[in-house]
């Protein structure tokens, strides 16, 4: 991003050489090494009039995660922001009825259950089972995001819905 002085009118009498300008001051976003986000502050320096006028100078830089000001050039390792790609993912609605076994897929980023009318068993990925049996219950799980990418919740993941029970199943998943 290029900075410029403000242009002056020079002369104004008296034989005084005038200040061509204020100092122009400007930011450029940049990435630490471990992805936190800084903003780098560039100061132009004013020129007298008829001479060009001085590089930009970087005076400090600004933690975007804590606001605090650091005098002086970034940390080395300091550049572009990793640019993320959204990952597609697809929300689906499902309805079962017992008996009836449901396994989560792959790359599953969050899930709810609705018990419509138990028994309905959810078995997590470590192996414990919880078996539900009052109607109107709902359990959700989301996993945090990691990094540019959405979370993924841990598999193997199910629920089965038991003989005459009914379970809603809402999840957040990979596109097919």
């Amino acid at each position: 991003m290029a900075i410029q002085p403000v242009p002056c009118v020079c002369g104004g009498g008296g034989g005084t050489t005038e200040a061509c300008c204020s100092p122009s001051l400007t930011s450029q976003p940049l990435c630490l090494a471990d992805g936190t986000p800084i903003s780098v502050l560039i100061e132009g320096a004013c020129a007298e009039c008829g001479t060009p006028a001085a590089d930009p100078a970087v005076t400090g830089w600004v933690d975007l995660t804590t606001g605090v000001f650091t005098p002086g050039p970034p940390p080395a390792g300091a550049g572009p922001c990793e640019a993320c790609e959204p990952t597609p993912m697809c929300p689906q609605l499902l309805g079962l009825s017992g008996p009836e076994t449901w396994t989560m897929p792959e790359g599953t980023e969050s899930v709810s259950v609705q018990v419509a009318c138990g028994p309905v068993t959810i078995t997590d990925c470590a192996g414990n089972a919880t078996q539900i049996n009052e109607c109107g219950t709902g359990l959700s799980w989301s996993a945090p995001p990691g990094g540019c990418a959405p979370g993924t919740l841990c598999t193997p993941f199910t629920v089965a819905v038991g003989d005459g029970a009914a379970a809603y199943i809402n999840f957040l998943g990979p596109c097919e």
